[in-house]
């Protein structure tokens, strides 16, 4: 690890002009330190090596989170590759991980799935008209979880991290389901996710221990299409 000196930044800065990658990444920097990291592999694959690398690197900058808290270093994607004694470098991009979109092959399931899209904004009207007005009857203990519900699964979509997107969203159904059930969510999970995947079938009050005379539940009933907006994987995860 090394600092990068003024004049390797002024020949980055040159670069960004053709890589917007790392202009972005430049801009963001303001005045904080640029630091190079290299790292030496002996393995028969490029591929393999950026990912060893990459190994390396993470574990320094797990390190380093324990050091700076808040002020976790960011990184640019951005990486030098020499195989050998060769004298040039190649430059490439690099990430651990990313995201893909798929669909269903068959188009039955396909229509279905944007029938259910197209539904699900109708079905959340409720839910807005509650958070926007501020409704005093909606200030309870269903209201309240139900919100933050929702707001744990913004996080989960917002995060670039599968682990922790998979994390949060799980503990927004969680909050859902079992409310502030101290003992036997497994069984209560079962029974009220059961209620997603029923077909054709609405959560009975028996299920959700008679949340339906509760004015948030009368506000925002977690139909199945809503729950499954809970358990229903945006993207597949791609290495």
């Amino acid at each position: 690890m090394a600092s990068i000196q003024e004049p390797a930044v002024t020949e980055l800065t040159e670069l960004s002009k053709r890589l917007p990658t790392l202009g972005n990444f430049l801009q963001q920097r303001g005045n904080s330190p640029l630091v190079y990291v290299c790292v030496r592999n002996d393995v028969d694959e490029e591929r393999e090596a950026l990912a060893k690398a990459w190994r390396v690197f993470s574990g320094i900058l797990d390190g380093f989170s324990l050091l700076t808290e808040d002020q976790v270093p960011k990184v640019c994607e951005l990486v030098q590759i020499r195989t050998g004694n060769s004298p040039d470098l190649s430059l490439k991009f690099y990430s651990e991980g990313g995201w893909v979109r798929s669909q269903a092959r068959n188009s039955d399931s396909r229509r279905k799935w944007e029938e259910r899209t197209a539904k699900l904004p109708h079905k959340l009207l409720r839910y807005f008209d509650v958070v926007a007005s501020g409704d005093a009857r909606c200030r309870n203990d269903l209201g309240n979880r139900i919100q933050y519900s929702v707001k744990m699964f913004r996080h989960g979509a917002e995060s670039d991290v599968f682990g922790i997107e998979y994390l949060s969203k799980f503990s927004a159904l969680e909050g859902l389901v079992c409310g502030p059930a101290r003992n036997n969510k497994q069984a209560l999970l079962k029974q009220g996710c059961g209620c997603c995947f029923a077909k054709a079938r609405e959560p009975s009050k028996a299920t959700w221990d008679g949340f339906g005379t509760c004015a948030a539940w009368q506000a925002i009933k977690p139909t199945p299409s809503i729950l499954k907006t809970f358990l229903a994987p945006r993207r597949s995860n791609a290495r």
